[in-house]
């Protein structure tokens, strides 16, 4: 996202407000029983979910996370840091230059 954000300066305010929606999106506060069970297959849409997810699920309530549950964590983090890894090296060489 830094890389993106030197050459394009909206990204800072993009993702101030992306990141404030998924706040209020994300099961922190709440536990996830108490979304209707119609909408939680909607959490595997937000990337965040299933971490805070597991922590409640740990912390609070002191169940194991579900193996699927790692599985999904894992794939997701990995293709965060393959994106993220790909942009940056699309723009790496330019990053000094537009600074």
């Amino acid at each position: 996202i830094s890389s993106l954000a030197v050459h394009f300066g909206d990204v800072r305010d993009l993702l101030a407000n992306l990141l404030t929606l998924a706040f209020f999106l994300t099961p922190i506060l709440y536990p996830l029983d108490s979304i209707p069970e119609r909408y939680r297959p909607l959490l595997r849409l937000n990337p965040f979910a299933p971490f805070f997810s597991a922590m409640h699920e740990t912390l609070f309530f002191f169940r194991p996370v579900d193996p699927f549950e790692w599985v999904w964590m894992l794939g997701t983090a990995a293709l965060a840091v393959l994106f993220g890894g790909a942009v940056f090296s699309r723009l790496r060489d330019s990053i000094a230059e537009a600074a």
